[in-house]
């Protein structure tokens, strides 16, 4: 692939860095993560230096989807390599895919300089579904970063995600029951964990089965996830608010107490339906713009 080199490095760009092990039983193959500049990292991670931010963005972008994940599962091996990487195929995708990947990523300072530099037009950001009247949108942002920026919601994020899946599809020349196709037949733990995460009328998630996200949301007592027999009888009891103490240990200074408050509705959300809404929106777009 001619569009970046591999390396290792620290540098003062920022690469696109890659998990080199490959667990094809689980929810996602493919892990890419943009590092800041100066970020080193161990030998169980491959990265990537390109010419410009944005070839990174866009590479980022595609490998985010899980269409290049299909791609990495199909060859079936435990180790990413740089053939792997560099045989994959190259499309450039619009300007939005590459703000939702910037808006992954930029989440700190530390990516300040990437978000102003990218290339990529920053314009009104329209998020194309209100899942709830309460939920709120994800705030418009401008060419200069600032802590708006970022995608803190987990509902933002996996709608994030879910646009740039559609927008690989289009950009590639699949059809949308390819993209269903894809999804449903290769990536079973994560409709799984799909089907078993709720989210409050705030987007935020209230209570996953998903083994990854250990003590995330609702916790009842030991601070630990009420089991799933539990939670569904909190749903069919139609409550609105619940509010737990947690402890918080993966952010610098050490555990620190939490209170948190969920308000409901609690939904779950089908994949495949969000999907097609998404495909729909932006073929509507395409239809406007050749007008």
């Amino acid at each position: 692939m001619q569009h970046g080199d591999y390396f290792g490095d620290a540098g003062e760009s920022y690469r696109l860095a890659f998990r080199k092990m490959l667990a094809v039983n689980s929810e996602r193959t493919l892990i890419p993560a943009i590092l800041p500049p100066g970020a080193a990292h161990i030998s169980g991670i491959a990265s990537l230096r390109f010419p410009s931010n944005r070839e990174m963005l866009n590479f980022a972008a595609l490998t985010s989807s899980i269409i290049y994940d299909f791609f990495t599962k199909l060859k079936g091996r435990q180790n990413l390599y740089e053939d792997d990487l560099l045989d994959l195929p190259w499309v450039e995708l619009p300007d939005y895919a590459l703000l939702q990947i910037l808006r992954l990523n930029c989440l700190t300072p530390s990516y300040a300089r990437l978000w102003e530099c990218s290339g990529v037009e920053v314009e009104r950001f329209n998020w194309n579904r209100k899942r709830d009247p309460m939920c709120c949108e994800a705030p418009d942002v401008g060419e200069k970063w600032s802590s708006d920026v970022g995608l803190k919601i987990e509902l933002h994020r996996r709608q994030a995600l879910i646009e740039i899946d559609v927008l690989v599809a289009q950009t590639l020349g699949l059809s949308l029951e390819m993209l269903v196709n894809i999804y449903r037949s290769h990536f079973p733990i994560l409709k799984d964990n799909e089907a078993g995460t709720y989210y409050d009328a705030y987007g935020k998630i209230v209570w996953t089965k998903s083994v990854g996200l250990p003590r995330t949301g609702f916790l009842t007592e030991g601070n630990s996830n009420p089991s799933y027999a539990k939670w569904l009888k909190i749903i069919e009891s139609n409550e609105l608010f619940l509010e737990c103490d947690a402890v918080v240990d993966y952010q610098p200074g050490g555990p620190r107490p939490e209170r948190r408050k969920f308000i409901g509705p609690f939904n779950s959300y089908i994949r495949e339906a969000d999907y097609e809404e998404a495909w729909a929106h932006f073929e509507r777009l395409k239809s406007e713009e050749a007008v």
